[in-house]
């Protein structure tokens, strides 16, 4: 399995091989890789395990903050795309999914480039579940490289 790594509008893209699950603990860093703004890091893990009711019922979500000032965790339509760990090795740890964009919102003006080019919203804020957690409810495996 491969994940993309880089902006949305880099059109040559390039992928890292997924190593595995990552497992997360408070302090650690991410990065996230959303289909409508790329990819963003630097996010600290502030929570681990909180319910948030999407409308289809109560779900457990990590949070995280972006921890570079003028840069954003995730952006409105960003949602499903990875959130992953950079090895030293070129490789990446699968370590959850994107939710929501979460606290203080953003709209599109200063959110920068993105490539609906609608009225977005974007926060220093981002929900996430762990892919494991995914995993596991589906009966599933994470495929590696």
């Amino acid at each position: 399995m491969q994940m993309f790594d880089g902006a949305w509008n880099n059109t040559a893209g390039y992928s890292k091989p997924v190593a595995g699950f990552h497992d997360l603990s408070l302090g650690d860093y991410v990065c996230t890789s959303g289909g409508n703004s790329g990819v963003h890091c630097n996010i600290g893990v502030m929570y681990l395990n909180f319910y948030w009711n999407d409308g289809y019922g109560y779900a457990s979500q990590m949070e995280g903050y972006q921890a570079t000032n003028g840069q954003w965790a995730a952006i409105q339509g960003d949602s499903g795309g990875p959130v992953l760990v950079p090895y030293g090795n070129g490789s990446v740890g699968a370590a959850g999914m994107i939710q929501a964009v979460a606290g203080t919102l953003y709209n599109n003006g200063n959110c920068g480039s993105v490539r609906d080019g609608g009225a977005n919203l974007c926060s220093r804020y981002v929900w996430f579940t762990s892919t494991r957690t995914i995993a596991n409810s589906l009966g599933m495996n994470l495929v590696t490289w």
